[in-house]
C-alpha cells in the first residue's frame, strides 16, 4: 500500500505489499498510522489490502472516509459493500486478459519483438 500525507508527500509502504498475508499489510499500516499521525490517505493496490488497511485505520481509532482517506482497486464492486467509505477503483479483468492474450500470440509469431506494454489508466473513482 500506499500511504500519504496532508502535504501531498506521497511515500511507498515498504514494511509490505499486497503479496504478503492480510494480518502483516494490516501491521504495517496500523505501525505507519501510529509512527505518523498526519497520514490521511491509503491507496490499497488489492481488494485484501484494502480491507486489511481497512482494520488497521479503525484498529487505530479512525474511521474510514472521515479520518483516513482509503482508495482501493477491485475487479469485483465489493469494497463498498463493506465500508461504503471507502474510494474505488474498477479494474478491468477482460480488458487486461485480452490484452495478455494478444501479447503472448505476438510473442510466439515474433519471438524477436520487444515484448507488449500497454497501461490502463482508470476513468474514475467511486
Amino acid at each position: 500500500p500506499l500511504i500519504a500525507e496532508r502535504q501531498m508527500n506521497i511515500r511507498l509502504l515498504e514494511t509490505a505489499t499486497s503479496d504478503d498475508s492480510n494480518a502483516t499489510i494490516e501491521n504495517a499500516v496500523f505501525e505507519a498510522l501510529v509512527v505518523d499521525p498526519s497520514i490521511d490517505a491509503v491507496f490499497a493496490s488489492a481488494t485484501n489490502a484494502c480491507m486489511a488497511a481497512t482494520v488497521a485505520i479503525e484498529r487505530r481509532g479512525s474511521v474510514v472516509g472521515q479520518h483516513v482517506d482509503l482508495i482501493g482497486k477491485e475487479a469485483i464492486p465489493f469494497l463498498k459493500l463493506f465500508r461504503p467509505g471507502i474510494l474505488t477503483v474498477q479494474e478491468d479483468v477482460s480488458k487486461a486478459g485480452a490484452f495478455v492474450a494478444r501479447a503472448a500470440m505476438q510473442r510466439i509469431a515474433n519471438p524477436k519483438a520487444p515484448p507488449m506494454q500497454a497501461l490502463d489508466v482508470p476513468s474514475s473513482v467511486s
